[in-house]
């Protein structure tokens, strides 16, 4: 895939990656040659620690080059399925991509900030975490929009 995508250079909007199976590495590598991504679908096993880190703006982030650099600097939509990972590091991708965030570096340098947050077919107590994580009560303030669809 990551071949395909350096020779064709896409500018794809949405990536769906459900039903695959693919390493951190994979993707992140996939994401990286795809920076146009503003909405991401993705299995929730497939967002690991280091994917969501990756994921995550930093203040070293902060100019433009380093912004460009970030895995989907445009992101406005992430759909997870089956989430199992860290509350703490999906709230950390979220608060550091949201609006009205301190935190948030993308903002400033013009990238579109995250808006919809899903989760679709997570376990009740993730789902209960998840709606308990401080972070993401304050993004949700700041206008994101927190989904919780199916779950089990």
């Amino acid at each position: 895939i990551s071949d395909m995508l350096e020779r064709s250079q896409p500018s794809i909007r949405k990536l769906e990656l459900l039903g695959t199976s693919m390493r951190p590495d994979e993707i992140m590598s996939v994401l990286r040659l795809i920076p146009t991504v503003k909405e991401l679908v993705i299995e929730g096993e497939m967002l690991t620690d280091e994917v969501l880190r990756a994921l995550h703006i930093t203040g070293q982030d902060s100019d433009d080059a380093q912004l460009a650099h970030a895995l989907c600097p445009k992101l406005q939509s992430l759909e997870t399925h089956a989430f199992e990972g860290s509350v703490d590091l999906i709230a950390a991708v979220a608060r550091t991509r949201c609006t009205e965030s301190q935190d948030f570096v993308g903002y400033v340098q013009g990238a579109r900030s995250l808006c919809r947050l899903s989760f679709v077919y997570s376990k009740a107590e993730i789902v209960e975490a998840l709606k308990r994580s401080r972070a993401l009560k304050l993004c949700e303030e700041a206008g994101l929009k927190i989904v919780y669809r199916h779950n089990v």
